[in-house]
């Protein structure tokens, strides 16, 4: 699955989406939705990531490779020493 985040300072908007393909490559679902605010970069992405995760665990889906192209999520996500929570993480 691959998540992303994009900002629209002129309406005062943040966009997250997610696109889920099989292992093979082939799509399966995608997702776009859109938050008031207007926040940094790293908190969209974290926004992002968040949404997809949530979706996951809901759908039930297990052995998924994320991605996303924000390394300082990424490696937020996988430190155990940085708490989350104030992003809604409870995923780890």
């Amino acid at each position: 699955m691959n998540v992303d985040a994009a900002m629209f300072a002129n309406s005062n908007k943040v966009g997250v989406g997610r696109v889920l393909r099989v292992h093979e490559g082939n799509f399966l679902s995608a997702f776009v939705n859109s938050f008031p605010g207007n926040v940094v970069v790293l908190i969209a992405e974290a926004l992002a990531l968040r949404e997809a995760l949530q979706w996951l665990v809901e759908q039930r889906y297990n052995h998924v490779i994320l991605e996303s192209d924000s390394l300082l999520v990424v490696q937020a996500f996988h430190c155990q020493d940085i708490d989350l929570s104030v992003f809604g993480f409870d995923y780890r």
